[in-house]
C-alpha cells in the first residue's frame, strides 16, 4: 500500500503541464507501438502471400510431372504387357514375312542393329532400303508395319528413282526386348 500511496502523492504533486505531457508522451509511445505492429502484420501478410504464391507454382509443377509420370508409367505397362505377349517375336522374321508378302526380296537390303536402352530395355532395329517400288505398295507396307503392335517406325525417307512412277525408301523400323 505504501507504494501505491507514494505513487498518487508524486502525480498529484505534478502541475497540469507536467501531466499533460506525460499523457502526450504515453499517447505517442503507444501509437509508435500501434504503428510498428501494424506494419509487421502488413510485412508477414506479405511475404505469406508471396510464399502461398510460390507454393502454388510449385504445386501445379508437380501435378503436371504427376500427369506425366502417370501417362508414361500407363505406356510402359502396355509396352510390358505387349512384350509378354508376344516374347517369341522377331523383327527379323517379321520383315522377311512382309517382304516375301510384296515379293520386295531382291530389291531390298536390311541390316540389323541391336543396342541396350538406359530404361532397363533392349531395341533391336532394321535399317531397310527398298527400291524400285510404287506408292501402292510403299503405303500397304508402311501400314502392315504400323499395324503390328510391337514394332514401331523409327524414320522414313522417301526418294524418287530412277525409272518413272517408283520410288527408293529407307526405313528403320525397330521392337523392344525385355531385359534378358
Amino acid at each position: 500500500m505504501n507504494i501505491l500511496d507514494s505513487i498518487r502523492d508524486r502525480i498529484s504533486s505534478f502541475e497540469q503541464k507536467e501531466i499533460f505531457r506525460f499523457c502526450l508522451v504515453y499517447l505517442v509511445i503507444c501509437i509508435g507501438v500501434e504503428v510498428g505492429l501494424v506494419v509487421r502484420y502488413v510485412y508477414l501478410q506479405q511475404e505469406m502471400q508471396s510464399k502461398i504464391i510460390q507454393l502454388n507454382k510449385s504445386r501445379q509443377a508437380l501435378q503436371v510431372i504427376l500427369t506425366h509420370y502417370q501417362v508414361v508409367q500407363q505406356q510402359k505397362n502396355k509396352v510390358d504387357l505387349a512384350l509378354k505377349q508376344n516374347k517369341t517375336f522377331n523383327i527379323q522374321k517379321f520383315f522377311q514375312d512382309l517382304a516375301q508378302k510384296y515379293n520386295i526380296t531382291a530389291q531390298s537390303s536390311v541390316s540389323f542393329k541391336r543396342q541396350k536402352l538406359p530404361n532397363g530395355y533392349f531395341e533391336e532395329s532394321l535399317l531397310v532400303t527398298v527400291t524400285q517400288i510404287d506408292m501402292k505398295m510403299l503405303c500397304e507396307l508402311l501400314l502392315d508395319i504400323e499395324q503390328e503392335s510391337i514394332v514401331y517406325t523409327v524414320s522414313v525417307d522417301i526418294t524418287k528413282a530412277t525409272t518413272p512412277k517408283k520410288i527408293n525408301l529407307t526405313v528403320s523400323i525397330a521392337t523392344l526386348r525385355s531385359e534378358e
